[in-house]
């Protein structure tokens, strides 16, 4: 019934504008009511919008000089981008609006870093490697990085070439401390703290337990990594009593271990 009540009307309204001088409807007219639709739906996150294609079933004849308005109407916000199925509702001299279904294109760009270089596998990402360009939100891939602020620090794990955008599976894991650094000790026993040098044998974040090579005993050791230069063993009896043995004024500890009281 909706659909013959449409078709009447559209009849009544071709009849009405069946005079010698009646031209078809603008296509751009069609084209600025989507886009005006589209822009009030759109997140904040889309910078520009492009309608590129629009095609309706049906056709209105428009009297020369005579006011069209077209509003156009689509379910859910989510319908804006892409191609769809929509409906105008075109009135002429302010007479009855006439239902048109319409097919729509539409583009909607955001703002994303590129590489303004080429960089090889391993680089170290700065802020002067990146720009800011606008991208058609439909072609991008998955899990690209929108924000350049997550990528200045990053070290990348493949070759990216010259205007790429950024992948999380780009970029190495970011992590506080990589494996091999040169990281302090720190044993606790008491009022007694007992710090010596070591090699990181893992990538880590703050908190996790790690594995560590002592540099002057040359024996493994696991603690907490707490800061990107320093983990708390977690020492055992035989362990502690190993390190705490270099605090005995008979001994000869490693010139690089140091063990001092607590400081309160």
């Amino acid at each position: 019934m909706k659909t013959l009540t449409s078709a009447l009307a559209l009849s009544s309204l071709l009849a009405f504008v069946g005079a010698a001088d009646a031209v078809p409807l603008d296509h751009s007219v069609v084209v600025a009511a989507v886009h005006k639709a589209a822009t009030r739906n759109l997140p904040d996150t889309v910078v520009a919008l492009e309608v590129y294609g629009v095609s309706f079933r049906g056709s209105v004849d428009v009297p020369e000089g005579a006011a069209v308005s077209v509003r156009v109407r689509a379910d859910g916000d989510e319908d804006w981008i892409g191609r769809f199925g929509a409906t105008a509702l075109v009135s002429i001299a302010g007479k009855e609006p006439v239902t048109l279904p319409i097919t729509v294109n539409v583009a909607a760009y955001i703002e994303v870093p590129v590489l303004r270089f080429p960089v090889s596998r391993g680089s170290v990402l700065q802020g002067a490697d990146l720009a800011l360009v606008q991208r058609e939100a439909g072609t991008l891939p998955a899990a690209v990085i929108r924000d350049s602020l997550k990528l200045v620090g990053r070290t990348t794990k493949r070759d990216l070439g010259l205007n790429q955008v950024i992948r999380r599976g780009d970029l190495e894991k970011r992590v506080d401390a990589r494996r091999n650094r040169s990281v302090t000790v720190l044993l606790r026993r008491g009022a007694l703290r007992i710090a010596a040098p070591a090699m990181l044998r893992q990538d880590a974040m703050v908190g996790d337990l790690v594995q560590v090579l002592s540099t002057g005993t040359r024996t493994i050791l696991y603690g907490t990594l707490v800061s990107p230069d320093l983990v708390s063993l977690t020492a055992t009896g035989s362990v502690a009593a190993g390190y705490l043995s270099v605090n005995d004024a008979t001994a000869s500890p490693p010139a690089a271990i140091a063990a001092r009281p607590e400081v309160p």
